[in-house]
Parts: C-alpha cells; sequence; structure tokens
C-alpha cells in the first residue's frame, strides 16, 4: 500500500528588497511534504529565479495561500489569483501570464 500523501497548495512570493517594480509571484505547487515544509520550490518564473539568485534568498518570503484537496482546485485558484490582480498587467507582479484553468496564457493572446 503506498502511503505517499500529497498536498496541493497556492502561495504568495513577497520580494522584501526589489531592485525593480516586480515584488510578488503567485502560483500553485504539489508536493510530497507540507506546504509549509516546502522550502526549495520557489517558483517557475524565469524573472523570479534570476532575482533569487541575484540578491540571496533572504529577501524573499513564501507564503502558503491555501490548501487543496486536488491538483486541480489550487490551478483554478491560482487562476482566479491571476485574474483578480492581473499579474501579467501589473509590474509588481513577477507573472508574466494569467493562468486560466490551469493553463499559462500569455497576455498577448488574451
Amino acid at each position: 500500500m503506498n502511503t505517499y500523501t500529497k498536498y496541493y497548495y497556492t502561495y504568495i512570493i513577497t520580494n522584501n528588497n526589489p531592485l525593480n517594480n516586480e515584488q510578488f509571484y503567485i502560483g500553485c505547487s504539489s508536493s510530497g511534504v507540507k506546504p509549509e515544509d516546502d522550502v526549495k520550490y520557489m517558483g517557475s518564473s524565469y524573472y523570479l529565479t534570476y532575482d533569487i539568485k541575484q540578491q540571496g534568498i533572504k529577501h524573499f518570503k513564501k507564503e502558503i495561500i491555501a490548501e487543496w484537496s486536488t491538483r486541480e482546485e489550487a490551478m483554478l485558484h491560482e487562476s482566479r489569483l491571476h485574474r483578480d490582480f492581473d499579474v501579467a498587467n501589473d509590474p509588481t507582479y513577477y507573472n508574466k501570464m494569467n493562468s486560466k484553468k490551469g493553463f499559462t496564457v500569455n497576455k498577448l493572446t488574451n
């Protein structure tokens, strides 16, 4: 019997020392550890990853927004947050695209 537990969650990362306007990143993740213990995964954004490497992880804080029973629920929540905060068009977000029902859609095709 498999006792492996999977956790699904949405999160926000805040850059407390931004060098430009980009300060936030909203994402969702699946993990084999509790969300609060999932400290290695910070997101898939090239720009976020670049800034973490340049500035150091100490300037970035990851906060869990919500936990979900399924990956689909987490992805739908991420999509709603992207829409509600218009992350693709707000220069304070590292997100350069809006996620729609789990699929990332370039802002040029919206």
